[in-house]
């Protein structure tokens, strides 16, 4: 699991790149000298220097403001939930109100034999806290089908890994009319995936400045993002389909799929829910990759620890991203494959298709 952070830190600096340079360095501490510490105290800005030097110190700030909710406390939460808490977020609330089986202790690194039958969220939560005694990590009784609008409000982002993709689509409504941004993800043996609806967001980007060398310049940017429900709703040419991953055609069959346990061979519901999907997207018959989606409901009822530390480390730096307002965050959803070891960003909705263009971006991981 290191080792997959690791190769996920080191990949995504392929794509963003921080500069500081001692320019940088003696603006942060002139802010620092004539604004003082603005909400962070002595302890604070010692615990979050690398950070502040990171990404500057109003990005701390308001890293230190947010207020976030996560659905969900397998492997994919706790990995994001454990690099939010030790990045100083204000609030992380977590909602799991199931029991601990033997099954959840593979990628739920909190987790111990010792506590089979204790509520995964109270363990969970317990252990978060010992990370970092400044933020305030608690258990939520909020549950998905039920939240209110009211009570998102509360939040600045929710997170939901405790649905399939078309089960967050009810969610992620509630969380655009209540200003909330959203991020959904999953992750089922070698697969998985993230989805983020920021409605609309602003950041900053730094570029290497023209005038000054070895300078940077700040450039404020602005991007609206579709909701899930508008984004499932794609209809695909056959460039597209070509560019997206076979990932997100299988989840597209999944929730087309009601038996439980799921198939282990493809019988004649999971042809009909292929030609069903293949239909909805408006993609020709044999654009669903049998073997692959075979693959994928063979693992879906389990997680692995390695892939829930690549995927929930990119979701993890995706949220840092939103509430920092540093940095473009992708769009909008991100798919992992462990057997080839990419990850492939991809944008669908009616926001894509204003750009008139296909954005297709694959990692190597």
């Amino acid at each position: 699991a290191a080792a997959a952070a690791a190769a996920t830190t080191i990949n995504n600096s392929k794509h963003h790149h921080y500069q500081i340079t001692s320019l940088n360095h003696l603006k942060m501490s002139e802010d620092l000298e004539k604004n003082g510490l603005n909400g962070l105290n002595a302890a604070e800005a010692t615990q979050y220097d690398r950070q502040i030097r990171l990404w500057g110190l109003e990005a701390q700030k308001r890293i230190r403001a947010s207020k976030i909710l996560v659905f969900g406390a397998l492997g994919l939460s706790v990995e994001v939930c454990k690099n939010l808490v030790l990045a100083g977020v204000k609030t992380l609330h977590l909602s799991d109100a199931n029991l601990i089986s033997a099954s959840d202790l593979g990628a739920q690194f909190f987790l111990t034999v010792d506590e089979i039958g204790q509520q995964r969220g109270v363990v969970s939560v317990a252990k978060l806290q010992l990370l970092n005694p400044n933020v305030d990590v608690a258990t939520s009784i909020l549950s998905v089908n039920t939240v209110t609008q009211e009570q998102l409000q509360e939040y600045n982002i929710v997170i939901n890994t405790c649905t399939s993709l078309v089960e967050g689509v009810d969610l992620n409504e509630k969380c655009r009319q209540a200003d909330v941004k959203y991020f959904q993800g999953e992750i089922f043996g070698f697969f998985g995936y993230f989805f983020e609806d920021l409605n609309h967001h602003e950041f900053v980007i730094e570029r290497k400045s023209e005038v000054i060398e070895e300078d940077t310049v700040s450039e404020k940017k602005d991007v609206s993002y579709p909701s899930l429900g508008n984004a499932l709703q794609t209809k695909l040419t056959d460039e597209r389909r070509r560019r997206l991953p076979q990932l997100y055609m299988c989840l597209r069959v999944l929730s087309l799929i009601s038996t439980s346990p799921l198939p282990k061979e493809y019988n004649d519901e999971v042809d009909a829910a292929v030609k069903e999907t293949e239909k909805s997207l408006g993609i020709k018959n044999g654009s669903v990759d049998k073997d692959y989606l075979m693959s994928v409901l063979a693992s879906k009822q389990s997680e692995l620890c390695g892939v829930s530390a690549i995927v929930g480390g990119i979701l993890g730096g995706e949220v840092i991203k939103v509430i920092s307002k540093k940095d473009e965050p992708y769009f909008n959803f991100f798919s992992f494959d462990g057997f080839s070891s990419k990850g492939v960003v991809y944008g669908l909705g009616s926001k894509m298709d204003e750009r008139n263009e296909i954005e297709s971006e694959v990692i190597d991981l």
